[in-house]
């Protein structure tokens, strides 16, 4: 389904830049550029998130997100920032008029502070917070014997 949405995202993009530009390179604005270099960074995202991330949200399904181990957390963090950064950016290239005409000098600094303040923020979330330890659940194995256990202290 995400894939989908992918090759649909490039494929309206491609045809809008053939439209507007006739595939000519000196004809590309830098917020063209910009929005090209957000869709890729965007597309690789996707393709982590399908490849590690989702796998991980499986194989801690019984947990909450800040009860997942650190070594795992971390690139989800990353991930999920740049998810974030990269459909704000692409939101803020295409309705801001004013961004349509600004040169690479303004554009690039721009958007590397605010990729770096969101992934900053990221990676503090993912590191320093914390779960409440009633909150998290014992290990699978461990649950299996605590209700087998159970269940034998209610035959008793």
């Amino acid at each position: 389904m995400i894939s989908t949405a992918v090759v649909g995202l490039w494929g309206t993009g491609i045809c809008l830049i053939y439209i507007r530009t006739g595939f000519v390179a000196a004809e590309f604005s830098p917020k063209l550029w910009m929005k090209l270099i957000i869709v890729t960074a965007l597309t690789m995202n996707a393709m982590v998130i399908g490849a590690y991330v989702m796998p991980v949200m499986n194989r801690f399904s019984d947990r909450p997100v800040l009860a997942i181990p650190v070594k795992y957390r971390l690139p989800m963090a990353v991930s999920a920032a740049t998810s974030v950064f990269c459909w704000f950016t692409a939101l803020a290239l295409g309705s801001m008029a004013m961004l349509k005409v600004q040169p690479w000098n303004t554009l690039a600094p721009v958007i590397a502070i605010e990729y770096a303040v969101g992934l900053l923020i990221a990676i503090s979330v993912a590191l320093w917070a914390r779960v409440p330890d009633d909150c998290v659940p014992a290990p699978r194995e461990a649950n299996v014997g605590m209700r087998e256990a159970e269940a034998a202290m209610r035959k008793a």
